[in-house]
């Protein structure tokens, strides 16, 4: 059954909220149109070094709100959104906001004095009316700040600055407990030894442990357990209303979670019990099957996947990685011999997750749970992989029969006929046609806008020059009842972004040159040299197609060109930048086409068809 009509767009879950009021109390301000006028990415540049992430509108910095070692300052061109990944950048605690939120944090000011100082930065007229306490006279500007002050950890919750080789011996320490903890509990391996069916060797080299029930298991093995708040900053104790100091962690199946060098940084805890328990204070706790620790100086669940300290050797050995949903789809398959498999923690797919995977192999099989909850949450990793889904990368996506997840099926069927699943599993074109249809409604129109929104705010995440654009565009065009335009011949009053959806790759860069000629004249030489590196038949062929970038430079310089968004420019600059490549994979499908006419007419046998295509015949980039 798809989303009805009042369902947010699929795609919305990967937006965060906008942290300003929903009305300004200052008449004559409208904050709707005070944000428009703002470009967040250069407001924020002002203070911020920013850097472009590949593919998105997107861009990261050190964040200006605590002492950041490594980037972790988000800004979102496109929804006009900031966060950072390891404060609270924000309001209330929120992990960031808008423009009007990051002046009143930047600032120190109330909601309407930075309202007004952003209508004043954009030119805007500001309403002449006496406000008593008003601080805005000032006038602030923006002077970059000499250092971050640390914030002080909320009460209970880990301080996000704090040392770390102290949280990872506390780590340690703590794995070494929960391991000999496993062996005192009878319960804890019946569970994983009869029911789980893993063994010895495989618990170990997962780390895998037990908590037991106690609130105070840890105080025994740590003589500062109440003087210091070394274990609440590793995610290992917790703080009561009364302030006592009790374990996080309790009658749970622990999983130590490695970074890449193979140190602890998390734990993972899978419920023992299902009998409801209480707190320190006698109070029912509602706890979750699974839970993880808490964001620390160490860990980030954005940034560490499970297993993947153990499954990349065997990854790089099978040429791709198995991403599943869960620590036992992980123990399930190892303890079946498939070795290569990674799950995320309680979060959709991110792009450092994928980032991790990438560097490691250029394949990934998604493999889901076989339920629509399977397919959403595949879907909503698509967020993190698009940006990085460059041509070299291959993924799959696999749906298991009958709603199982890969532990079930492995345990059921073998590992030959889970990883004959792994070779059939679908295509990216294929599983993209066929969680739009069951995803969303196609019965009404609304639905049908729905899908298309949804579907070109993914599409414009991917490389400017991805061959995945057209195709999945089309497919999304062709679902949501749209006409799909050909070609497009010159750029209309106000080409917006979703005209990238539906045209070829050089179609693409042609409409960026026409509306972006002086920034396109820099890229001329490379395409010059590229000359130099191709088979000397694609000569007429790279001349015919310079000859029509030329045309598109001369008729982008006679016409004055349309106002256009800042988020427009970076889109078009950087299908701009990308040239070299599009020509080189335009002139790669041209020799594929021609060899393969060769082989159709009788003039090339198959082996010398094999022999041409897997030689260097095709273009390489300058």
């Amino acid at each position: 059954m798809g989303f009805s009509a009042s369902t947010p767009p699929f795609g919305s879950q990967f937006q965060r909220k906008s942290f300003s009021p929903q009305k300004d109390q200052q008449k004559g301000l409208d904050p709707k149109q005070v944000l428009q006028a703002t470009d967040i990415v250069s407001l924020i540049g002002e203070v911020v070094a920013l850097r472009p992430r590949s593919g998105k509108d997107e861009f990261i910095g050190l964040c200006p709100f605590h002492s950041d070692s490594h980037p972790s300052f988000e800004v979102n061109g496109t929804k006009q959104i900031y966060s950072c990944w390891s404060c609270s950048a924000g309001l209330n605690l929120s992990r960031g906001g808008d423009a009007i939120t990051f002046v009143r944090r930047y600032f120190s000011l109330g909601y309407r004095d930075a309202l007004e100082f952003l209508a004043k930065r954009a030119g805007m007229p500001i309403p002449d009316q006496t406000r008593p306490g008003a601080s805005i006279s000032a006038n602030p500007t923006f002077v970059p700040r000499p250092a971050a002050q640390p914030q002080p950890p909320r009460d209970g919750d880990p301080n996000l600055n704090a040392p770390k080789q102290p949280l990872f011996d506390a780590l340690r320490k703590a794995q070494e407990v929960f391991s000999e903890e496993l062996t005192k509990s009878s319960q804890a391996t019946e569970y994983l030894f009869k029911e789980r069916g893993l063994t010895p060797a495989l618990l170990s080299r997962y780390l895998l442990g037990y908590a037991p029930a106690s609130f105070g298991t840890l105080r025994k093995h740590f003589p500062d357990y109440d003087s210091t708040d070394v274990l609440i900053d590793a995610g290992l104790a917790r703080l009561s209303a009364k302030k006592t100091k009790y374990d996080f962690f309790r009658d749970r199946i622990t999983f130590g979670v490695r970074d890449e060098s193979g140190k602890i940084v998390a734990f993972g805890g899978r419920r023992l019990s299902d009998v409801e328990t209480v707190d320190k204070d006698g109070k029912p706790v509602h706890t979750p099957k699974y839970m993880n620790s808490a964001e620390t100086a160490i860990f980030s669940k954005k940034e560490v996947l499970f297993g993947w300290y153990e499954a990349k050797p065997y990854a790089v050995q099978a040429g791709y990685t198995l991403i599943v949903e869960g620590y036992m789809d992980v123990l399930g398959l190892a303890n079946q011999g498939v070795n290569n498999a990674t799950a995320c923690m309680g979060t959709a797919l991110t792009e450092s997750h994928i980032q991790t995977i990438l560097q490691a192999t250029k394949k990934a099989v998604f493999c889901l749970d076989g339920d629509l909850a399977g397919q959403k949450g595949a879907f909503r990793s698509l967020s993190g992989l698009f940006p990085h889904l460059d041509n070299d990368v291959e993924v799959r996506f696999l749906s298991l029969p009958n709603d199982m997840d890969p532990d079930e099926y492995v345990r059921a069927h073998g590992k030959a006929a889970f990883l004959k699943q792994v070779d059939d599993a679908s295509t990216l074109p294929q599983f993209w046609e066929r969680a739009l249809t069951s995803l969303f409604s196609l019965d009404k129109k609304e639905d049908r806008e729905q899908l298309w929104r949804s579907a070109r705010d993914l599409v414009d995440l991917l490389p400017a020059d991805s061959q995945h654009r057209a195709i999945l565009g089309q497919i999304a065009a062709r679902l949501s009842g749209r006409n799909t335009p050909k070609k497009t011949a010159a750029p209309t009053a106000r080409a917006g972004l979703s005209t990238f959806l539906v045209n070829e790759p050089s179609d693409r860069l042609f409409l960026a040159v026409m509306r972006m000629p002086y920034v396109a004249a820099g890229v001329r030489p490379a395409l010059i040299d590229l000359q130099r590196t191709v088979a000397p038949d694609l000569l007429p062929t790279l001349g015919a197609w310079q000859a029509k970038y030329d045309q598109a430079m001369a008729a982008g310089m006679a016409t004055a060109g349309n106002p256009q968004s800042d988020a427009e420019i970076r889109q078009y600059t950087s299908v701009i930048e990308a040239a070299p490549s599009i020509l080189s994979q335009y002139l790669a499908a041209v020799t594929r086409k021609q060899t393969e006419k060769a082989l159709q007419d009788g003039i090339l046998d198959e082996t010398s068809y094999l022999n041409k295509v897997t030689r260097s015949c095709f273009a390489k980039p300058a």
